[in-house]
C-alpha cells in the first residue's frame, strides 16, 4: 500500500519494525494507525516521530495513541498557515495547561 511505503521512507527501519509489530496487534486498522502516525509529522519533527516510534518498539506497544502519548510534551514543529480564498487556516491545537497554574481568590463575592 502507498501508506506503507510513504511510512518506511520516512522512518526507515524504525517505520519497518513498527508495521511489523502493528500487522500483529492490530491487523484490520493497520491502515489508518499509519496514516495518524504520520500526520503526527505536521505537529513534530520526523525525528522526534521516529524516536517515539522507537520507544514504542521497545515497550512492544504498536497502536497510534502509544506514539501520540510519548510525543506529549515534544517540542512542536511551527504552525503552518494555510489560506484558503484568501482567509488563514491555523491548525486546531489541544492545549493542555494544568489546574495548579490558576490562582483561586477566595473571600470576596463579586455582585
Amino acid at each position: 500500500s502507498e501508506s506503507v511505503k510513504r511510512f518506511i521512507e520516512r522512518f526507515k527501519a524504525d517505520g519497518e519494525d513498527f508495521i511489523e509489530g502493528l500487522r500483529k496487534a492490530v491487523s484490520a486498522n493497520m491502515y489508518w494507525h499509519i496514516e495518524e502516525i504520520l500526520r503526527y509529522t505536521d505537529l513534530y519533527s520526523t525525528e522526534a516521530v521516529s524516536r517515539a516510534l522507537r520507544e514504542s518498539i521497545e515497550m512492544g506497544a504498536y497502536h497510534k495513541n502509544s506514539v501520540k502519548r510519548l510525543l506529549e510534551g515534544k517540542t512542536l514543529n511551527p504552525t503552518p498557515i494555510v489560506a484558503i480564498n484568501g482567509l488563514p487556516i491555523i491548525p486546531a491545537i489541544t492545549i493542555k495547561r494544568p489546574l495548579s497554574r490558576y490562582r483561586v481568590h477566595t473571600g470576596e463575592v463579586l455582585r
